[in-house]
């Protein structure tokens, strides 16, 4: 194989290594964005899974109790007749 042959396959090779290159980047960046995206929902239901865990964990009479009365006062809010 000439020398002339042999620098014009290199540098096919290096513009389709760059091509590559190029396309690797794209699909990082769209990547990075699409994760930044989905974790926002997923931070959100962890955390409440996680403070809910913690929170039966720690008192769970009290977290009971709690419950309960907040849930009479929210069904009493929608009875409340003006007279």
């Amino acid at each position: 194989m000439s020398f002339s042959k042999s620098l014009a396959r290199v540098t096919r090779a290096e513009r389709a290594l760059q091509r590559h290159e190029r396309r690797v980047d794209t699909r990082l960046q769209r990547f990075a964005l699409d994760w930044q995206s989905t974790w926002a929902p997923m931070r959100i239901v962890a955390a409440g899974l996680a403070s809910g865990f913690l929170i039966g964990r720690a008192e769970p009479g009290r977290v009971i109790a709690y419950s309960a009365g907040a849930m009479r006062v929210a069904s009493l809010r929608g009875k409340v007749v003006a007279v």
